[in-house]
């Protein structure tokens, strides 16, 4: 796998500038600098206003009690998106402008996540409050009989043995 990388780190800007004099001997300097700015400048916004429907998309998943796992991943593929538009270059500004086409980002992101879940290199863990059916049965699985929402905290122990004084206090001195 570093080996992909590292051949890829080296192919990837040769191919670029392989691409960029060919397309500059054809169409003049000016123009190619022209169009790696207007891709960039183009995909930034679509980028923007992608980036921000996924986020209302994840946060909308995350009221419903859903695991927004496909918005994460959509999210990150957004990312690489940006990131291959940022690189000067006109492959790499072509791989982020198809990735921010949602059916193309959809279909990558179910290929990540199957990825990512098949690697073993991640692990979701789903918080929520817990809700009872027409049984009375928890719906999550947790027995008990409080019904209230669940607060997650910290503590400090302050009646622990190691600071309490040698006398126990009274009750009057508390």
């Amino acid at each position: 796998m570093r080996l992909v990388v590292f051949l890829a780190l080296i192919a990837v800007p040769l191919a670029e500038i392989a691409l960029l004099i060919a397309v500059g001997r054809s169409i003049g300097v000016l123009a190619t600098v022209a169009i790696v700015v207007l891709t960039a400048v183009v995909g930034t916004i679509v980028l923007r206003r992608q980036g921000f429907a996924i986020l209302m998309q994840a946060n909308q998943s995350l009221q419903d009690g859903k695991t927004p796992l496909d918005s994460i991943a959509q999210g990150i593929l957004v990312l690489i998106a940006g990131v291959f538009l940022v690189a000067p270059g006109l492959i790499t500004d072509t791989m982020g402008l198809v990735l921010l086409i949602p059916p193309v980002r959809a279909i990558a992101a179910g290929w990540l996540v199957t990825w990512l879940a098949n690697s073993g290199a991640v692990h979701v863990s789903v918080f929520g409050t817990r809700t009872r059916g027409a049984t009375g049965s928890e719906a999550d699985g947790q027995s008990g009989d409080d019904t209230g929402p669940v607060i997650d905290g910290e503590f400090e122990r302050l009646d622990d043995t190691s600071q309490r004084a040698t006398k126990p206090r009274s009750d009057r001195e508390r």
